[in-house]
């Protein structure tokens, strides 16, 4: 199955519950298990989309199958008020879910953050 991941703030969980009730093709959701699923987990279950709770090191890789999964990485609301560390955590979750060779979309909390810092 295709695996795409989302490592994003919890500043995106909107745009994250737009995704999950607007595409189609996501047929499984994971959740990193960690102190900041609890926002995420809660309007998804309010919305009706089911999903599944591990810890990152249960997440799954690409197999050979039709349906695609979406993992999401919650991370702390305000990592925005400090650029560096934002990115820094970011780079260290990143480094973290590369062991299982999964493919990214990163959601980052302020713009300057994607032009060269």
């Amino acid at each position: 199955m295709p695996v795409i991941s989302i490592i994003g703030c919890r500043m995106f969980e909107d745009e994250i519950m737009h995704l999950l009730e607007n595409d189609p093709e996501i047929e499984k959701v994971v959740v990193v298990k960690n102190n900041d699923c609890d926002g995420i987990r809660k309007k998804m279950l309010e919305a009706g989309i089911p999903h599944k709770v591990h810890p990152v090191e249960e997440l799954s890789e690409k197999k050979e199958e039709k349906s695609l999964t979406l993992n999401i990485y919650m991370l702390e609301l305000a990592l925005h008020a400090i650029p560096e560390n934002l990115k820094k955590l970011y780079i260290q979750k990143w480094k973290q879910c590369l062991r299982i060779r999964m493919e990214f979309c990163f959601l980052w909390a302020l713009r300057k953050c994607t032009r060269g810092n």
